[in-house]
């Protein structure tokens, strides 16, 4: 099982970086913080739920 995390998570990483950065990338500068937290708050919420 936890070889199994080990590569999922693997995975995940790089993707969730990506993501992070593209939505922080396509904000405008002055919106660039909003934008981050919004991602951060998506993923521990959908994290919480199992979505992940």
């Amino acid at each position: 099982m936890l070889i199994g995390f080990a590569v999922a998570y693997t995975g995940i990483g790089p993707v969730a970086a990506l993501a992070t950065d593209l939505v922080v990338g396509s904000a405008p500068p002055e919106r660039a913080g909003s934008a981050s937290a919004l991602s951060e708050t998506s993923t521990e919420i959908g994290g919480s739920l199992g979505i992940e």
